[in-house]
């Protein structure tokens, strides 16, 4: 039985090791690779457009320097032993999510980097407040940001979105389990802001 968790333990350590002592790496992805009833993610299809203006995005991270830091694991006392670093742009990830999630709702979208908005535009501008996963029993994604959506100088939408999303023990082999608890999270607050804009127009 002693063999058999040391032999766990060695496996856990290599499976989670990263890019250096103290850290370990995560791909961001989107749309998750299950869904958080574990059933296969459903390709996107673009549905009748809802609206004929074009909505233009924008995208800030308001978190701290340390923005590639996307999660930390903690040892089985809690304590911080390592950092989760992303592989890819957290900045990226988030403006892809959003705007695959608004084209699948039958929205035209475009980035403002791409097209400068009218007054008369949709402009939905979106700050990153929080993304983080950690290892307990699971692994556990948050993901928080702020959007705010304007319309011929009106404020539609300002509110906070709070995704939570959990990569259950079966992850816990897998390569890229952080990455899959941050895509349930980010699925999870992103999804809110498209049923408020969807509701705009009931």
């Amino acid at each position: 039985m002693r063999g058999g968790i040391v032999s766990l333990l060695v496996f856990l350590g290599v499976s989670l090791s990263g890019c250096g002592p103290g850290t370990r790496e995560a791909t961001l992805i989107y749309p998750p690779l299950f869904t958080a009833d574990r059933s296969p993610t459903a390709h996107a299809t673009t549905h009748s457009i809802l609206t004929q203006e074009t909505i233009v995005i924008d995208f800030m991270d308001r978190r701290s320097t340390m923005q590639q830091v996307v999660g930390g694991v903690r040892n089985s006392s809690g304590a911080h032993v390592a950092d989760v670093i992303a592989t890819n742009s957290v900045l990226a990830w988030v403006a892809d999510a959003v705007k695959s999630e608004l084209e699948t709702a039958g929205y035209a979208v475009a980035r403002r980097d791409a097209m400068a908005p009218s007054p008369s535009d949709a402009f939905l501008s979106v700050e990153i407040l929080t993304v983080f996963s950690i290892v307990r029993a699971e692994y556990h994604g948050e993901v928080s940001v702020i959007a705010n959506l304007l319309k011929d100088g009106r404020e539609l939408i300002k509110k906070r979105y709070y995704g939570k999303g959990t990569a259950g023990s079966e992850w816990v082999f897998k390569e890229n389990a952080h990455g899959q608890a941050l895509a349930l999270a980010l699925s999870d607050a992103v999804k809110q802001l498209v049923h408020d804009i969807k509701a705009l127009e009931a």
